[in-house]
């Protein structure tokens, strides 16, 4: 529930995700946004052109997939004002997945929540996020041809004042495994009094994002 007056911006991602057995991935999607991460989309890439917005998407997938080969980055005219920003996109990564013999153990491709505002021990003033936000991620992993799956992590569900999250990893048939997470922030101020306790919940969705599904040959 919105208690502070602050819009509330949505950020909606849809990927496919095919693993190759060369522990390759390839991966399309879809995001959808609105409010702040729209502004904030429209105001970065305004004054850019294609090749430094590529560049730039590029280089942040490559923080965590090294060698990333971008196929296609697309988006909806940021300079009209009456159509929302989508964002398309597709790219490959190589050894983007950890082979062990007949095992292939994957996570979601720069999945990383990282909460660098509860980096401090304790802290004598409020967290301002500036904003209210809805977050919620799908992907759909498709495996290779001849592997099920061994194991999948545990769901996880967080929930205090400030925020809400919940995701998991849900087999889909035989052949396809499913990410699904929803992380919304309900007050935009954290207050000092609560940090130690929202530190605590922030360090274990943290420690979640690390997370890897195991799937085996057959």
């Amino acid at each position: 529930m919105v208690r502070s007056g602050t819009p509330l911006s949505n950020n909606k991602l849809r990927c496919e995700g095919a693993i190759g057995l060369d522990g390759s991935i390839t991966v399309s999607g879809k995001r959808e946004l609105d409010g702040h991460y729209e502004s904030n989309i429209r105001g970065r890439n305004k004054s850019l052109k294609e090749s430094e917005i590529k560049d730039n998407f590029k280089r942040a997938l490559n923080l965590t997939l090294p060698g990333v080969e971008l196929k296609s980055l697309n988006y909806t005219d940021l300079m009209d004002l009456d159509k929302p920003v989508v964002e398309t996109f597709e790219y490959s990564a190589p050894n983007a997945v950890i082979t062990a013999g007949e095992l292939m153990l994957f996570a979601v491709p720069g999945y990383d929540l990282k909460f660098n505002e509860v980096s401090l021990k304790e802290r004598n003033y409020p967290i301002d996020y500036a904003h209210l936000t809805n977050s919620e991620t799908v992907y759909t992993f498709t495996l290779p041809k001849g592997y099920k799956v061994k194991y999948l992590p545990a769901k996880i569900e967080v929930e205090n004042k400030y925020m809400s999250y919940r995701a998991e990893f849900t087999k889909s048939g035989e052949d396809k495994v499913v990410f699904s997470d929803k992380l919304e922030r309900k007050l935009r101020m954290v207050d000092p009094a609560d940090y130690n306790a929202y530190k605590t919940d922030a360090e274990k969705i943290k420690k979640f994002c690390g997370e890897k599904a195991v799937i085996e040959k057959m």
